[in-house]
């Protein structure tokens, strides 16, 4: 499956072929970011992204799944890292960032899916596009995008480039990978 991600106000889109399938939108708060995942299919929140940052290089982040209030997942992130990695309902998942504007997402040591970032874009239109296996948890996936990628702050620029970055990641980008 193939979902492109494009920013609109304050909310990034997603796209399957064309049709919005799914919203990431940013709710005002004073002390970090609350994210609201949203199924346009029912027109349902699917789950709330908490943010919070702590002293000079540290945070976490509070995902809420709304169908089950009391499962909650809880991921501490560091600055200047290049991976975040932890454990849902027993599995183990890993995103890893790797030099330039891409990043894979594996789940228990198995690759999902690849996500690559725009690198000119303009009129404040950021862009993704997200390839992964059908039978991931979308609302999961969409969650961590928005703790690692998604910019909703706007920029006056009418055109923006991004270079990535050049760190060595623990795996290679897999350039050839395609969802099952």
């Amino acid at each position: 499956m193939e979902l492109v991600a494009i920013k609109n106000g304050n909310a990034f889109l997603f796209s399957e072929k064309d049709k919005p399938k799914w919203k990431a939108e940013l709710m005002s708060s004073f002390w970090g970011q609350k994210i609201a995942i949203v199924n346009l299919e029912s027109n349902k929140i699917a789950a709330i992204v908490s943010k919070k940052l702590r002293l000079i290089f540290n945070g976490r982040t509070t995902i809420t799944f709304t169908e089950d209030l009391n499962n909650q997942l809880t991921i501490p992130f560091k600055f200047f890292t290049s991976q975040i990695d932890f454990e849902y309902k027993g599995n183990y998942y890993e995103f890893i960032e790797h030099s330039g504007l891409k990043y894979s997402i594996f789940k228990d040591d198995k690759q999902i899916g690849i996500y690559k970032k725009q690198e000119i874009y303009f009129l404040n239109k950021d862009g993704i596009i997200l390839r992964i296996n059908d039978n991931v948890n979308i609302p999961l996936i969409i969650c961590i995008l928005t703790i690692t990628d998604l910019n909703f702050y706007n920029t006056e620029s009418a055109i923006n480039t991004n270079v990535g970055n050049l760190i060595v990641s623990k795996r290679k980008f897999d350039e050839k990978w395609k969802p099952s």
